[in-house]
């Protein structure tokens, strides 16, 4: 390495170390529901302060410093939301992206910890054991996953074929935003969705504000625990398996084929690395948090997946790269 290199290669770590700055930042804003309370009106930071109940001084810095960022705008010492901010960070807005946020500072929290996670093997809490016992974890998982479906729903229906489809059950549904998405212009098609109790109470709400709870049943209970049922032509997973070992992922593999009817199809939504091959980095990066979100899991090749519904009595699964970061596999039960 030369010189000029290791120049560049200094600069980059230089950057990548204090790289937290701007989303400690903006998490920290989005957590105080700063934008919300900007909305409406614009406001000094004392009187911000006062309305919220936090120190004036250290708000205005973090004021100051959402202004820096583009987040929000200023003009004589009066704070207001900037356009991107009062469309996407406003709690009740349509297109609100902050409960996915507020996941995110949760992972960059158990992050904090990964040296520790590295020497033990395991993070201090679980995702599914936090989610289990928190109703406050279990909304904030309910309400993130409804706002991340938005961006994967179009594409999901697009590629999955309806036809000759009458039940479906989504394995740990969360809001059961899937869901909604597969069965919405089939008047005939049904589902249930499967989740921990904290979760299935907020599921529950969301599928009511939208009018589908004709549509939509939530049962409780844990997919690593439960059977999955029988009679369905559909069984989809989205984010679960990575959340396993492998010996669960069988089993789990195992009770969808017994649940589904003859033809039916398992529908596998995940990151699905290609077998000896380089991770690409957004998996990579994944990949190292799984051992602080749960015990156990890891992102699971697709030679694997392709084993474990062999061996289930699938037919050889199909792989369809419908999004940049995830794919879909598919594997229908023989007639």
């Amino acid at each position: 390495m030369d010189e000029t290199e290791f120049q560049q290669n200094l600069k980059a770590f230089q950057d990548l170390s204090s790289a937290f700055f701007p989303p400690a930042i903006v998490l920290a804003a989005i957590e105080l529901d700063l934008f919300t309370n900007l909305d409406a009106e614009p406001v000094s930071a004392t009187t911000l302060a006062e309305k919220l109940s936090l120190d004036s001084s250290a708000l205005k810095k973090l004021l100051i410093g959402l202004v820096s960022l583009g987040y929000l705008e200023c003009e004589d010492l009066v704070y207001h939301n900037a356009p991107f901010a009062s469309r996407a960070l406003v709690r009740g807005k349509e297109d609100y992206e902050g409960d996915s946020a507020l996941m995110s500072l949760w992972f960059m929290r158990l992050m904090g910890g990964l040296s520790e996670t590295v020497r033990h093997g395991h993070g201090p809490e679980s995702f599914e054991g936090a989610v289990s016992e928190s109703a406050e974890k279990a909304h904030q998982l309910t309400h993130a996953m409804d706002q991340i479906s938005r961006h994967y729903t179009t594409k999901l229906v697009e590629f999955i074929d309806m036809k000759g489809v009458r039940r479906i059950l989504d394995v740990a549904g969360a809001a059961g935003s899937f869901a909604m998405a597969l069965v919405k212009g089939y008047d005939d098609v049904k589902a249930t969705v499967l989740e921990l109790p904290h979760v299935a109470a907020q599921a529950r709400k969301l599928i009511a504000q939208r009018d589908m709870q004709d549509r939509i049943q939530v049962c409780e209970g844990d997919f690593r625990e439960v059977p999955f049922g029988e009679n369905y032509d559909l069984i989809f997973c989205s984010n679960i398996f990575h959340l396993c070992d492998p010996q669960l992922c069988s089993i789990l593999v195992k009770k969808a084929a017994a649940a589904l009817n003859p033809g039916g199809r398992l529908v596998i939504k995940d990151m699905i690395p290609e077998k000896d091959a380089p991770m690409p980095q957004h998996m990579a990066m994944f990949s190292v948090l799984m051992p602080a979100l749960s015990h156990g899991g890891k992102l699971h090749d697709e030679a694997a997946y392709t084993q474990w519904c062999i061996q289930a009595g699938f037919e050889k699964p199909e792989r369809i790269n419908c999004w940049e970061r995830s794919s879909l596999l598919i594997a229908r039960k023989p007639i």
